[in-house]
């Protein structure tokens, strides 16, 4: 009996011991082995890309493979402008997504043009598994951080639909991955190599997404604050990393100026120009005022007609708003005549922002309380991020698990995530700045969407996430550090 137990005892042991040497073999090798991690990384991520294909997205461009549609033509259209006539037209988006297409565009179809951009943007997302991962490594100094984090991401597939959109979420998440990590290089390392690569990728970040500026300036802090360098050299340094973007600001700026007469550091315009110079912004901006997220749609007065009962003020009652949609609505009359056309604008802009001035005056807890949670809640969860976690669910056999475990996945990384970034953040403050560049920058990014600038678009998000999901790592080994009692 005594030497049956041993047997099994023993038996137990040796596949334990197996089972430990196939884990560390093919799923925890050393972090320093990229090329393995790259191909692994290509080839889970290659699954969901091929798949998403396969289901023939919405595009209209014949030929192309991926998903044109909404902003996707914004971004192409100024580059074909300038390649047939020389002017960048519509300009109110900065040129740095736009810059990747020029090559292609010059040299290939439109198609061809596209579908090399997102092949691209599969093999950039596929690699910043791995930088991520090792970024969250330098940063909190853990090989245990680097598995969760490595493996979240590569089965987090949340920000898939991306890599195959024609659209600025999946380069610019890559590049801003990439920037951290060349800086956390050059921390450790001090080639100015690394800062060159970082700096460069933080000019082509602001250029595709210019809300982005005070990253930037994130990073030149956390030079200045670096104790190891004499304070002459912290300067020279933070100025060395300013300067690729001061340039190519700088050309931007007397571009701009000779066309608009204008001082334009930035962006003409955050909104489509057609919004933003009719009543469409200021009746968006009257819509976030209580919290409703604005967004285009076809329906012309569905920031009127979803308006809830609490939010009338002595300024505006529902009557107020139902003239203000009959106006909108002969607007949309072909034969109206010009004067009226004016008319109906210059009212409809004066009211809206009336209307919206006195939700501040008058309802202060709902504007700045009530409304940006309304629209945080949004931003994190709301109809547009269910959509995408919901995207696999007509598949018979497997939808319902999957839908179920890219919703639990998901919620997962966001409660612990924002949650682990508060705390890192904190702590960069009593133990290393470095930690501030995998907290800040999801914070940034829920403060100033949501909350200052009252866009609650769920795409903006998707930057935020693989900061997130390294925020989760840390959260995950601080618990079974504890539970363990063995460091992190």
């Amino acid at each position: 009996m005594g030497d049956s137990k041993n047997l099994y005892k023993e038996s137990h042991s040796l596949l334990r011991e197996s089972q430990m040497i196939i884990l560390n073999k093919y799923f925890l090798r050393d972090p320093s082995q990229k090329w393995f991690w790259f191909l692994f990384s290509l080839i889970v991520k290659g699954l969901p890309f091929l798949i998403l294909l396969h289901s023939k997205p919405l595009n209209d461009i014949p030929g192309f493979w991926g998903i044109a549609h909404g902003d996707s033509y914004s971004y192409l259209a100024p580059i074909e402008s300038f390649i047939s006539s020389g002017n960048y037209q519509p300009d109110f988006r900065m040129p740095g997504y736009g810059i990747v297409f020029y090559p292609f565009l010059l040299l290939f179809s439109k198609a061809i043009a596209c579908n090399i951009i997102i092949t691209l943007q599969y093999i950039a997302a596929a690699i910043s598994v791995y930088y991520l991962a090792l970024t969250a490594k330098n940063i909190l100094a853990s090989n245990r951080v680097f598995y969760i984090t490595f493996y979240l991401f590569l089965f987090s597939y949340y920000t898939n639909f991306y890599d195959a959109y024609i659209q600025t979420e999946a380069f610019f998440t890559a590049a801003l991955i990439f920037a951290v990590y060349y800086f956390t290089e050059y921390y450790q390392r001090g080639s100015m190599k690394y800062l060159l690569c970082t700096s460069l990728l933080l000019c082509w970040l602001i250029f595709m997404r210019p809300v982005f500026l005070p990253i930037l300036l994130l990073f030149a802090l956390l030079i200045l604050l670096n104790k190891n360098l004499p304070i002459a050299s912290r300067f020279k340094t933070a100025l060395l990393l300013l300067i690729p973007f001061l340039v190519c600001d700088t050309a931007w700026v007397v571009r701009n100026y000779s066309v608009h007469r204008r001082f334009i550091p930035l962006t003409v315009s955050a909104l489509y120009p057609y919004i933003a110079t009719s009543y469409m912004q200021p009746m968006f901006e009257f819509e976030q005022a209580w919290g409703g997220s604005a967004v285009l749609t076809d329906n012309k007065t569905s920031a009127i007609d979803s308006v809830p009962n609490d939010i009338y003020t002595s300024q505006f009652n529902n009557d107020s708003l139902v003239h203000l949609k009959d106006l909108i609505a002969s607007l949309q009359q072909a034969n109206l005549d010009s004067a009226k056309d004016v008319a109906y604008e210059n009212e409809l802009k004066t009211k809206f922002a009336l209307y919206k001035l006195s939700i501040a005056k008058e309802k202060p807890f709902l504007y700045y309380f009530i409304a940006p949670l309304k629209l945080t809640k949004d931003f994190l969860y709301g109809q547009e991020n269910r959509d995408m976690l919901e995207r696999g669910k007509g598949n018979p056999i497997i939808g319902s698990i999957l839908v179920l475990f890219n919703k639990v996945l998901y919620l997962l990384i966001v409660l612990l995530g924002f949650i682990g970034a508060f705390i890192v953040a904190i702590k960069g403050f009593r133990h290393n700045y470095f930690y501030w560049l995998i907290s800040l920058i999801p914070l940034y990014i829920l403060i100033i969407h949501p909350i200052i600038l009252r866009y609650a678009t769920n795409r903006f998000l998707i930057p935020a996430y693989p900061f997130l999901i390294a925020c989760t790592a840390y959260i995950l080994c601080e618990i079974y550090a504890r539970l363990s009692q063995k460091p992190i």
